[in-house]
């Protein structure tokens, strides 16, 4: 969404709204010959370290590899294994993106694409990029290392048009879980960043609001976002380590609390 910008303009990159997350859709505009730069978003990685130095697990600080691949593509047709253009439905050849031979105009292209990328992170251009990064329900914290690597096809000994940058985000601490006496009637909304996130898309109305439509309903049906439903406290039962001595020759100690 934010290196879209919802998939309309102003666009943030080179990339228009050619950005996907980990496939490529069907395009639409472009002929065969015609070279468009194009970026894969995913996710690889997620690390958590304990907070806790007493004995270990939640909460953690949570890290994950925010991958994103930038590529030069040039439209061509799609190939099948016996190496004849796949044919589609109405019996035309289906295209594809296809690599293309590295030249100095496709790097310079490469270093203004990353730069822009990078510039999301630094200084938000639209709103999905506030979300991503900079507000107080930001989806990011901070960015703890970026490294940019180049794609090289050695077999054939051709130099492709592509970059994959890996980012270390650290991720926000969830909130901890209400504990309450009765269960609600009604499904508790999903916490932030994630819930408005899915909210902000669904009202945008934009190729994505199914989607977040979808995912919203698959996680309230869920009710992993629901508080601790326990039983009403009733005592506090206390009871030393070393009994005997003091006031308490017993070593117990116990509170009652009134009924509500």
């Amino acid at each position: 969404m934010a290196l879209s910008n919802a998939m309309q303009a102003p666009f943030p990159t080179i990339a228009q709204d050619r950005v996907y997350d980990s496939r490529i859709d069907p395009f639409q505009g472009l002929k065969e010959g015609d070279i468009a730069p194009l970026a894969i978003v995913y996710t690889d990685d997620d690390d958590r370290e304990s907070l806790s130095g007493n004995n270990g697990g939640p909460p953690w600080r949570q890290s994950v590899n925010l991958v994103i691949e930038l590529s030069m593509g040039m439209v061509g047709s799609l190939v099948g294994e016996d190496g004849n253009p796949m044919l589609g439905e109405d019996n035309k050849p289906l295209s594809t993106f296809v690599p293309i031979a590295t030249e100095p105009q496709l790097e310079a292209m490469l270093d203004l694409f990353e730069e822009q990328v990078e510039r999301l992170f630094r200084q938000p251009p639209n709103a999905w990029g506030q979300r991503l990064i900079g507000s107080e329900d930001a989806l990011i914290v901070r960015v703890e290392s970026w490294s940019s690597k180049r794609y090289v096809e050695r077999e054939a000994q051709y130099r492709f048009a592509a970059r994959q940058i890996m980012l270390r985000v650290m991720l926000p601490q969830p909130p901890s879980p209400d504990i309450v006496a009765v269960a609600p009637v009604e499904p508790p909304p999903i916490p932030p960043p994630l819930g408005p996130l899915l909210d902000a898309i669904i009202d945008d109305n934009g190729p994505y609001a199914a989607d977040a439509e979808a995912l919203k309903e698959m996680l309230t049906e869920s009710g992993n976002f629901g508080p601790l439903v326990l039983a009403p406290l009733k005592r506090i039962r206390i009871k030393e380590a070393d009994a005997g001595g003091g006031k308490r020759p017993d070593g117990v100690a116990q509170a009652n609390f009134p009924e509500t």
